[in-house]
């Protein structure tokens, strides 16, 4: 169920944002020029800004932190990290997860086509269903 699910997506960047129509070319633009990197949140079948840092190093804490926020409440069994194309970005988070949650199962798979349409090559995903 949609409402049971958590799921946080990194862009690598807007790029394919803009041209899906997801942001427009000025917020595009801007974006690359001050090195903004975005965190969504899908929920309830739409997907949300949640934060947004200026470097790659930053994005990673900061992702870092939405999960570790959320597994403060809720407890899954099993983790899944999703990536469109570019596996090493997704297993800093792999081995973040298994590092620091040992007792989840995590997994990995590749996202998507859909979402790698809107959201382009090198999102990274983390989500979960709540149980």
């Amino acid at each position: 169920y949609t409402e049971d699910t958590v799921l946080f997506l990194q862009p690598k960047n807007l790029s394919q944002m803009k041209k899906s129509g997801r942001v427009s070319k000025t917020q595009s633009f801007m974006a690359g020029l001050l090195n903004i990197q975005l965190i969504l949140q899908f929920e309830e079948g739409k997907i949300y800004p949640v934060e947004k840092v200026r470097t790659k190093k930053k994005v990673i804490e900061a992702m870092k932190r939405c999960i570790e926020d959320r597994l403060r409440t809720a407890q899954p069994k099993e983790i899944c990290v999703v990536y469109a194309g570019d596996r090493n970005e997704a297993d800093i988070y792999i081995e973040w997860l298994k590092e620091n949650y040992p007792d989840i199962h995590i997994t990995d798979e590749i996202l998507v086509p859909v979402a790698g349409v809107h959201l382009g090559y090198g999102t990274v995903g983390i989500g979960w269903i709540n149980a």
